[in-house]
């Protein structure tokens, strides 16, 4: 017997630059099949494959470097083999697919500032939009929380368009500066001397770098 010509393609959607599982069915009475498959628009024509059949179904997948850019695609078969009989058969089913863009990575200033009392964290850090997320290297995919608390480090940026491809990382340097307590010499006042606030600043003892405000 012939195989049957009407194979049931499956192809994912992916983003560029990812691998793309083709999922082969309906091969009926197949324990071994070599399918000769093509790609539409021009990156690969006439494919051969060997593969095990398991309950009629099959499946393999096409390396992330098949495709030289993102766009619309079909796969397409062209011809079956059985290869326990030799039996083959011409077919034309084909299965459309797509290949996700990637976006551009964000655009941040390359240094942040932000003060230790603050208890900065990552949603103080710009670019900060729903679409954005930040890592703590440039190969994690695991992303940061919005309530991680900065360190003096380097923070990692990346977005994400609406089929959630996501972009190369941007880097930014995070600064914590770090602010001294002030040291008060004295604060007993005689009442008669009519005290002011500037009689108390004098006696905190000051770093120059810093300014005190009495708050």
């Amino acid at each position: 017997p012939l195989p049957n010509s009407n194979v049931v393609i499956d192809v994912e959607n992916v983003c560029f630059g990812e691998p793309n599982l083709i999922q082969l069915s309906n091969l009926t009475g197949i324990n071994q099949v070599e399918i000769i498959y093509s790609i539409e628009t021009g990156i690969s024509l006439n494919q051969h494959i060997s593969l095990p059949v398991i309950n009629g179904q099959t499946e393999f997948t096409l390396p992330a470097n098949t495709f030289i850019s993102a766009g619309n695609y079909s796969f397409v078969v062209n011809e079956i083999i059985n290869l326990e009989t030799g039996c083959s058969i011409l077919s034309n089913s084909n299965q459309d697919f797509e290949i996700f863009p990637i976006p551009n990575p964000p655009t941040a200033n390359a240094i942040q500032e932000f003060c230790e009392v603050d208890e900065s964290t990552i949603a103080d850090l710009l670019p900060n939009a729903g679409n954005i997320t930040w890592y703590d290297n440039q190969n994690s995919i695991v992303p940061l929380g919005n309530t991680h608390i900065l360190l003096e480090r380097t923070y990692w940026a990346a977005q994400s368009n609406t089929q959630n491809c996501i972009s190369d990382k941007t880097p930014v340097d995070v600064l914590i500066y770090k602010t001294p307590t002030p040291t008060l010499l004295d604060a007993e006042f005689c009442g008669a001397d009519n005290p002011t606030i500037q009689d108390l600043s004098n006696n905190v003892i000051e770093n120059l770098q810093y300014e005190v405000i009495l708050l």
